[in-house]
């Protein structure tokens, strides 16, 4: 016996196996050869409780019985079959998690809120504290090298944190981008470099670039620059400064009567 909602449920029913049914066939035509053989059992099943409704309502079946329920046994079959098959009910979201998991660079994501979602196995090795650090906590709680303000960051802008590690302290960038969704901001991934090799070549670039190979004392480079530092910097305090220069006089007697590397050794010591 149809009762006063029967239609109810029956166009809610079909509304949405209507609905999952063309999502499937949007999938279908835009997929491989590969992907069209393995989601096909997919577009059989969504079709299932439709035909099986129009049969009752067509009186097709001589018993005038709405199978529907049956249909949608055979259609629950199907899926997991499908879904057994061809592992298509995870395979795109193992895909990701493993990638992302096997990056070396540190991976946290956080709703608009600020509100920790998850993160990589290179980020928890970086901070481990969040290896216990519960979905939901507020990014000022978890007690990390940086707080909130860091979401605040264009996306790309980089910050620098630094961390100890046994006797070595490394030094990390992270890069800030907003996920969106349309217009909105719905989240924020924090990307975490490891720039401790960049940071060691350029102090010893930088070291290069202003001391003297020989003596390992500042070089004439160093000299200049940091003269005109200290000027401007006294002419803003509107203090006086001084500048004592001594010269080494007759070394070339050295050079002359003992050789070069005996000179060089005298500068040195």
């Amino acid at each position: 016996v149809e009762g006063p909602f029967y239609i109810v449920k029956q166009s809610y029913l079909h509304l949405f196996s209507l609905l999952g049914f063309l999502t499937i066939w949007k999938n279908y035509k835009n997929g491989s050869k590969k992907i069209k053989s393995q989601i096909i059992l997919f577009l059989i099943s969504s079709l299932i409780p439709i035909f099986s409704t129009l049969t009752y309502f067509v009186d097709i079946d001589s018993y005038i019985i709405d199978i529907t329920p049956i249909a949608l046994a055979y259609t629950m079959v199907l899926f997991f079959i499908s879904i057994r098959k061809y592992g298509v009910q995870n395979f795109s979201a193992i895909l990701k998690e493993n990638i992302v998991d096997n990056l070396h660079e540190g991976v946290m994501l956080f709703d608009r809120d600020g509100s920790y979602m998850n993160s990589n196995k290179t980020a928890q090795d970086i901070l481990p504290q969040l290896k216990n650090t519960s979905v939901g906590v507020d990014l000022n709680e978890m007690l990390l090298p940086f707080n909130r303000s860091a979401l605040n960051k264009k996306n790309g802008e980089v910050i620098e944190f630094s961390k100890e590690f046994g006797s070595t302290i490394r030094t990390y960038s992270i890069s800030v981008s907003h996920v969106k969704h349309g217009k909105d901001v719905i989240g924020y991934t924090l990307v975490i470099y490891n720039i401790t090799p960049i940071k060691t070549l350029l102090s010893e670039l930088e070291l290069k670039a202003y001391t003297d190979p020989l003596t390992n004392i500042y070089n004439r480079g160093f000299l200049f620059e940091k003269t005109v530092y200290e000027i401007e910097k006294a002419k803003l305090a509107k203090n006086t400064m001084s500048l004592i220069i001594f010269d080494l006089d007759f070394f070339k007697k050295i050079n002359d009567a003992y050789g070069h590397p005996c000179g060089d050794y005298v500068l040195k010591t």
